[in-house]
Parts: structure tokens; sequence; C-alpha cells
């Protein structure tokens, strides 16, 4: 008898214990809305009113990002909150999110669009689109919730409406890139004053002719990015905007800015300085750059920074890209510092210059490399055979200069070399055959018209490979020819990389500063070997 009571008890415990289980699962579904039916026909409104055509993204391409009509999956009578691109709020099932960025819209939105039905959305992206050329209509500053607005690369024109200002809880703002649209001052002191939580802005690519920089002078503390690169401004940039504590990027190039860096008594966690072409006074920028301990990434190209090297650069120790490109400044007898300052770099871009002389042999040892950049210069001499001691090399351009000789066959040691160009020079004999060269096209030689063998047309006359150049040079030598007299400076490419070049100057006669820089970390070993054989120095 108690055997069938205990049997019972349990049988009732498992029926209680499934029934409790039910119900949780039950509420927890509840919790989970489906979308709001008036939300939803505001969504299937606005699908119909914009058409879908490819090229309408295409800028997608550029950036790395898939485009695909979104929107095809929107179908009346379906959950909204499934659909793509969209978000919901879990609770109540109210759309808070829409993103239709790189969908291949094509259209105007007209300020009674069912889009602005949406009260309660919190993130709206339409970038990389084609609205046709429209305004940017004061609408988009009724989305009180708003903290994500990115209506970038989208064809919007005309003025920016000073309602966008509104948007109070913006975190990120993003309308970079809509080439015909302008800002004025106005609206851009609003955004200042009223955007008191905001962590980025891109305004890229804005007209922004008639505006004071100064409008600039309050930003929030809280900015972390800040872009207002080709922005056609002009005039003195706020000192204290390197004083913001949290700013981590700041771009302001292809501009005509007047920058100065904070002298005295300052900090900041700035990384990434991308500055084309701007204007720094002298005194200040060599006294203050040293202060930029966290970057990792300086682009000064183009600008006017008059004296000599600024040797402060020595203490950014986490620089890993650098681009000094058509800096003209001196080196003053520093030229072995600055060197030191850039071997961790591992990218050397010194195309379109006017560097004459032959190419330092000791460049071989810079083992670091990945990539090499020398095109359209009027260099003269061989290609070093030293050249074939970067193993880690993956580009090699040498195209238009003035270049003699062969190329060295030991430049089939670079296995990871991926690009190589050496044409519109006048080079000779047999092109070096397998590994990586098995790979490079007739574009590689063209103009060369003296080169034999794959992949050219000319054939060669003997089988026999061609004699080495007189004028190349033994691995442990270190005669160096090369009557650089600009400065050598580097440029930094390589989204892999993430890196650049150096700055250098290449000085009348024999540079013994290069020599000596690239071979102190042979010290040792070469010290023995001068004081056995005599090793000839220039």
């Amino acid at each position: 008898m108690m055997w069938l009571i205990q049997k019972a008890s349990q049988f009732f415990c498992l029926v209680l214990l499934f029934l409790t289980f039910q119900t949780y699962l039950s509420s927890s579904s509840s919790l989970t809305q489906s979308c709001s039916r008036d939300e939803a026909s505001a969504l299937i409104q606005f699908k119909g009113s914009l058409s879908i055509i490819g090229t309408s993204s295409s800028g997608c391409d550029y950036v790395g990002i898939q485009s695909y009509p979104k929107k095809d999956s929107w179908k009346e009578g379906t959950d909204c909150c499934s659909w793509d691109g969209v978000s919901c709020d879990d609770t109540k099932g109210h759309v808070i999110g829409l993103d239709l960025s790189c969908s291949w819209l094509y259209g105007t939105i007209p300020s009674n669009s069912s889009l602005f039905h949406l009260p309660y959305l919190q993130k709206l992206n339409l970038a990389f689109n084609d609205f046709s050329s429209s305004m940017m209509l004061s609408k988009f500053g009724e989305f009180a919730s708003l903290v994500y607005l990115n209506l970038s690369t989208s064809n919007f024109m005309g003025q920016v409406p000073s309602q966008v200002s509104h948007l109070s809880k913006l975190v990120s703002l993003d309308l970079s890139h809509n080439y015909d649209q302008t800002f004025d001052k106005r609206t851009l002191e609003r955004l200042v004053h009223n955007l008191t939580e905001v962590r980025e802005i891109f305004l890229d690519a804005n007209h922004m002719s008639s505006v004071d920089p100064n409008v600039f002078m309050n930003l929030s503390s809280s900015l972390m990015s800040f872009s207002l690169q080709s922005c056609d401004l002009r005039g003195k940039f706020p000192e204290n905007i390197f004083r913001l504590p949290n700013l981590k990027l700041l771009k302001l190039g292809y501009n005509s800015l007047i920058l100065s860096l904070p002298k005295f008594n300052w900090s900041t966690h700035l990384e990434v300085l991308d500055v084309p072409n701007a204007i720094f006074p002298t005194r200040g920028f060599h006294e203050s750059i040293g202060n930029l301990i966290s970057l990792k990434h300086l682009n000064l190209q183009g600008s006017q920074i008059s004296g000599s090297f600024p040797m402060a650069l020595g203490n950014l120790s986490r620089l890993d890209f650098l681009d000094f490109y058509t800096i003209g400044i001196a080196m003053k007898g520093n030229e072995i510092e600055v060197l030191k300052i850039f071997t961790m770099l591992t990218s050397i871009d010194l195309s379109n210059n006017t560097f004459q002389g032959e190419i330092p042999k000791v460049i071989g040892k810079l083992s670091s490399l990945k990539g090499l950049n020398l095109s359209h210069n009027n260099l003269s001499g061989c290609i070093p055979t030293s050249v074939g001691n970067l193993i880690n090399l993956e580009w090699l351009d040498l195209s238009s200069n003035r270049l003699v000789g062969t190329i060295p066959e030991r430049l089939t040691d670079l296995t990871y070399l991926s690009v190589f160009n050496v044409s519109k020079n006048q080079l000779e004999g047999r092109i070096p055959q397998g590994k990586q060269f098995n790979t490079f096209g007739n574009d590689s030689y063209e103009g060369n018209n003296a080169l034999c063998g794959f992949p050219v047309s000319k054939s060669c006359i003997n089988n026999e490979p061609p004699p080495p150049s007189t004028l190349q040079e033994d691995q442990d030598g270190s005669i160096i020819a090369f009557g650089w007299k600009v400065v050598l400076i580097g440029y930094g490419c390589g989204v892999v990389f993430g890196l650049v070049m150096g700055y250098v100057v290449f000085l009348t006669g024999k540079p013994k500063w290069f020599v000596t820089l690239v071979e102190d970390r042979h010290g040792k070993r070469r010290k023995t070997r001068n004081r056995r054989g005599g090793g000839r120095r220039s």
C-alpha cells in the first residue's frame, strides 16, 4: 500500500513540474512582442516608395561591404521584427532600429514619407544609397529618441537642416560624403551646443567654406572620433581640440587649416591624427608633437612644417603609420637619429619625387620591409642584388626611372613577392625565371626593349644566363654612390599591415650615416670582418 502511495506522489510531482515549466515557457514567449501593426504598415509603405537599383550602392564595393536589397525580405502579414535591417524593442515590439545601408535604394524621401511614422527609432542607417540629389529633410530632426544617425554617401544635397541639432541624444552622427551638401555656421553652432553626449562626428566632404572654425571651440568632452576632411574650412582651428580627454581619432585634412598643438600641461589619448595639407607653426609643433605618446597613425602629407626635423617624434613608441610625403624639412646633422625613429616601419613609398643617383645597396638589410616603391624618380645605376635579402617583401615598384643592367637573379628568392614593376627603365638581358617571377605579366617589364625571355615577346639569343653587372656589389660591401639631395620621406600604405614609411635624407656623395645605421645591428660581426679583411669604407 505504501508503495502505491509513493508512486502516486512521484507521478503528481512530475505533473506539477511539467505544468510549471509549460507556464514558464508561455510567460517567457509573451515577453517578446511582435511588431506593431502601424509600424509594420509604415515600413511596407516606405518599401514601396523607393526603387531598387543595384548601382545605387556601388560605393559599398570600395569599402568592402556587401550590398543587396534588404527590403526583399519584407513581406506583408509577417512579423516585421524578423525583417532584414529591422530591430524591435523586446517588450513592446516597437521598431527601434532600421539599417538599410547598402540596400540598393533609389529615389527621394518626401516630407510625408511613412519613414517618419516610426517615432521610437533609436538607430537609423541609410548610408550608401542614392536619394537622387534630394534635400535632407527637417523631419529627420523629429526622431526624439535617436542615438545613431548615418546618412553618409547617399547623394543628399543642399543645406543641412538646423533641426538635426535637435537630436540631443545622438551618440554617433555621420553625414559625410554627400558632396553637394552644405553646413552653415548657425547649424554647426547648435550641433556643438546640443550634442552633449556625442562620441562620433563624421562630416567629411560637406561644404563649410563660410564657417569659422571657432564654431568647434566647445565640442563635447565625450567625443572620441571627429572627422572634417575636405570641408573647405579655412583659418585657425581651436587648439583645445587636442585637450579633449577621450578623443582618439582626429581627421582635419585637405582643408586650409592652421593647427597648433598645446605647449604645456596637456596629455591626450589620441591614436590617429590625419591632417594632410595643414599648416603648423614651426616652434609649437617641434616642441609638442612628442606629447602624443598614444599615437599610432600620423599623416602629415603635404603639410607645411618648416625648419629641422622634429626629433620629438622619437617619443612616439607606438607609431606604426607615418606619412611625411612632400614635406620639405632639413635634417641638419641628425640623419642617424631620424632613421632610428623609423626602424619599426615596414613600408617605404618614395614615388613621384626627384631623387637622383643609385639605389643604396644597404637598403637590402632593412629586413622588415614588406613594401618598397621608388617609382617615378630619376634613379640610375643597377638594381642592387641586396634587394634579394628582403625576404618579406610583397611589393616592389622601381618603374619610371633610368635603371640599367640586368634584373638580379637573387630576386627570385623573394617568395612573397606578389607585385613587381620595373617598367620604363633601360634594363637589359634575361628576365629571371621561376617561383614568383612566373606570375608577373608583360606590363611589369614594358619599356625595357633590351629585356628578353618570358613573358616578353623577345627571345634571348643564347641559353646562357647574362653575366652579373660590374656595378652590382658583393653582399657585404658598403660602397654607396647615392646622390639623393632631397629628404627621404615616408609614406605608409597597406590595410593589412597598417604601416608606413620613414623619412630619410640622402646627402650628396656617399651617405656614411645610412650605412652606419643599418649596419648597427650587425656591428660585432661586421667589425670582426673588417679587422680580418679590411672591408671597404666610403
